[in-house]
């Protein structure tokens, strides 16, 4: 067996028998390690070992390298795993300790930009990585005060218009910015007061009916709105008690599915309901045991993938869960990104060179 260094409370490695990689993958130096809570690394090692125990389940690792369960420590123990390391980036788990300790990786900041472990003072102090200010933008970790001291950077409105530091107040100080209003539609500091005080903005109701302000009673006593009852149907303050006591509405189950009131007893108890096990796949109150119980029922196993289990407010609220998700689709983006910022790199290496 070959040796590859494993993580040790202080960072350093210590030298320790790991699995010999299957692939060619340049070995880390040292690495920092994510976490000293004992009990934490146990859950996600076990959510981990369900994995490794069913291999022909058809995993995604692509999306599953963007799973906050997958730890640096889980990476390294399975080094002959196909991890993403595009995916890997933006997973909350990594942080830019392990990034600085291990450089050899194929780390892309294009995904790390967005990655919420990864703060302005880091930006600031690596000016030669290749950050990318669309993504950058969407972290919530940057503030308005930063965004309007650096007026140079290439700030994305789009993205910032979803992040969460950016309040209604700032929006109405600034008009002569190209804010979203798709994307503000759906940031958390967007309240029914503030849409019903600024009817002449071009809200947008499909994300407006996601946003964790919008309540039943908001849309209840709205009725001559254009709800998107898709979106409602996934909104995290409809619960299975409305649904019932509205049968009249067009919910869309395959929505409703993922909706984090929806409990596997719900699903149970209601089996005459078009319930969707795509979208069941990624309600967090599905789990393994759920799953190994109910091996029959078509699981999507990418969805289970993606799905931390858990009702981690980081991906319960709306706007967070909308940046985050999109699996294949989001890295194929990414990657186009990272290629425009090395090219947008190499012009001002060229110029200072000059």
């Amino acid at each position: 067996m070959e040796r590859a260094r494993k993580l040790n409370d202080n960072g350093t490695g210590a030298a320790e028998e790991l699995r010999t990689p299957a692939r060619p993958k340049k070995a880390s130096k040292k690495a920092s390690k994510i976490t000293n809570d004992k009990s934490v690394e146990s859950v996600e090692s076990n959510w981990f070992s369900y994995i490794l125990k069913n291999p022909g389940k058809g995993w995604d690792y692509d999306i599953l390298s963007q799973n906050p369960n997958i730890t640096w420590d889980i990476v390294l123990a399975n080094q002959d795993e196909p991890w993403n390391f595009d995916m890997l980036s933006g997973n909350p788990s990594i942080t830019w300790d392990i990034v600085s300790a291990n450089p050899d990786e194929a780390w892309n900041f294009v995904m790390l930009s967005g990655n919420p472990n990864i703060t302005w003072d880091i930006v600031s102090a690596n000016p030669d990585k290749p950050w990318n200010y669309p993504d950058l933008s969407k972290n919530p970790n940057i503030t308005w005060d930063i965004v309007s001291a650096n007026p140079d950077k290439r700030w994305d409105y789009v993205f910032l218009s979803l992040n969460p530091n950016i309040t209604w107040d700032i929006v109405v100080a600034n008009p002569d910015k190209p804010w979203n209003y798709t994307h503000l539609s759906l940031n958390p500091n967007i309240t029914w007061d503030i849409v019903s005080a600024n009817p002449d903005k071009p809200w947008n109701y499909e994300q407006l009916s996601k946003n964790p302000n919008i309540n039943w009673d908001i849309v209840s006593a709205n009725p001559d709105k254009p709800w998107d009852y898709r979106s409602l149907s996934e909104n995290p303050n409809i619960t299975w008690d409305i649904v019932v006591a509205n049968p009249d509405k067009p919910w869309d189950y395959d929505w409703l599915s993922k909706n984090p009131n929806i409990t596997w007893d719900i699903v149970v108890a209601n089996p005459d309901k078009p319930w969707d096990y795509d979208t069941l796949s990624e309600n967090p109150n599905i789990n393994w045991d759920i799953v190994s119980a109910n091996t029959v029922k078509r699981w999507n196993y990418d969805k289970l993938s993606a799905n931390k289990m858990s009702k981690d407010p980081f991906f319960t609220r709306g706007q967070l869960t909308y940046v985050l998700k999109g699996g294949k689709r989001q890295l194929r983006k990414s990657k186009k990104r990272l290629r425009k910022s090395k090219k947008r790199l190499r012009k001002s290496k060229k110029r200072t060179r000059k």
